[in-house]
């Protein structure tokens, strides 16, 4: 009996196709894809400073605003001043000027001599001559000068001793005179030399106990600094900027402008400040302070007196000299033996100015 066909054939059956069927696989694995962005773009970054900037701005504004409105507010209320004060304060007016100065040397020129020309304004300079070596040579002196100038004074106070003095005066004595001068310093280059012996010899007579002889050396060497600086000034040498060359004073002028008066009345008062600085040498703890009060009513007086304008540098120099010589005691009394230096350094530089400038002037000395 033969078997009965199904509805469906096998033939006629649908075979489901393989994907990969007529195709290869790939010989090399695929790419992954590329990871995704994380950072800012260049537009956020660009965007991100100008915030910054922006931020800053603002805040450099509010301060200024706030700045501005407290210093208005502290004018309004009379605790700033509206306009800056220009005076010179006073204390600067007492602080004597011979100290190491950036001084320019003169350039070399083909004679070792040239006439001295006649200030632009003011009084005329002294028709006279002029070293070309002679600012160098007193740039290179000057630490020399002021060592010299302040060494016997400090002893005196107490605040050096003659031995160490020794030590360093004798080697700057062999220096200046292996070192010689131009000639035509000779005059100040003698000066400076005789202040130098001067003060050796009174080295020696505080070693001894010559109280006499002390003061004596003392005096000269004050003198021969004194013309070291008036024989440079004579030649126009520059020395500082209040010297007065530098600022056109002629020689002789203090007998222009009558200053008896002045000078008389200022003698006593410098003749009992004298006596108390040398007695204050010597005095016990409370006698110190007794003599101190009496020189600092001394120097008082002395401010309260009307120096002619031709003179007022001699009576500046004498309240400076009479100052500085109060302060180192009272540095003494204090213990401050570095303060006692100093003060002492400059009670000495300004005498020896003073000194210097009675000679300029023509004015007795005191």
């Amino acid at each position: 009996m033969a078997r009965k066909s199904s509805p469906m054939q096998d033939d006629e059956l649908t075979m489901l196709g393989d994907p990969f069927d007529g195709g290869s696989l790939p010989d090399e694995p695929l790419t992954p894809p590329p990871p995704l962005r994380t950072g800012p773009t260049c537009g956020q970054f660009l965007g991100g400073i100008l915030e910054i900037l922006l931020i800053a701005l603002i805040a450099v504004l509010i301060c200024g605003l706030i700045s501005g409105a407290a210093v208005w507010l502290a004018e309004d209320r009379g605790v700033l001043p509206e306009t800056p004060p220009t005076a010179v304060p006073a204390f600067l007016d007492r602080v004597p000027t011979v100290a190491v100065l950036n001084v320019p040397t003169l350039a070399a020129e083909p004679a070792a001599e040239r006439t001295l020309d006649v200030a632009a304004a003011g009084t005329p300079l002294p028709a006279g001559v002029v070293c070309a070596d002679g600012a160098a040579w007193w740039f290179g002196q000057q630490d020399t000068f002021n060592s010299v100038a302040a060494a016997l004074p400090a002893l005196a106070s107490g605040a050096e001793n003659a031995g160490a003095l020794r030590l360093r005066i004798a080697p700057r004595r062999d220096t200046l005179v292996s070192g010689g001068a131009p000639a035509c310093l000779e005059t100040p280059y003698a000066a400076l030399l005789g202040a130098m012996d001067e003060t050796l010899a009174g080295l020696d007579a505080a070693q001894a106990g010559d109280s006499a002889a002390f003061d004596a050396h003392s005096a000269a060497v004050t003198l021969a600094l004194a013309r070291t600086l008036t024989s440079l000034w004579d030649m126009g040498v520059f020395t500082a900027p209040d010297a007065p060359t530098t600022r056109a004073i002629a020689r002789g002028s203090g007998g222009d402008c009558a200053p008896e008066e002045w000078h008389a009345a200022l003698v006593p008062l410098w003749a009992d400040f004298t006596a108390e600085a040398a007695g204050a040498r010597t005095a016990t703890a409370l006698n110190l302070n007794l003599a101190i009060g009496r020189m600092n009513t001394l120097s008082e007086q002395v401010t309260a007196l009307e120096a002619p304008g031709c003179v007022s540098e001699v009576q500046r120099l004498a309240l400076a000299h009479m100052t500085a010589t109060t302060d180192s005691y009272r540095a003494q009394v204090a213990s401050d033996s570095a303060a006692q230096l100093a003060s002492a350094g400059q009670a000495a530089q300004a005498f020896v100015l003073l000194r210097a400038w009675e000679d300029w002037l023509g004015l007795p000395s005191l």
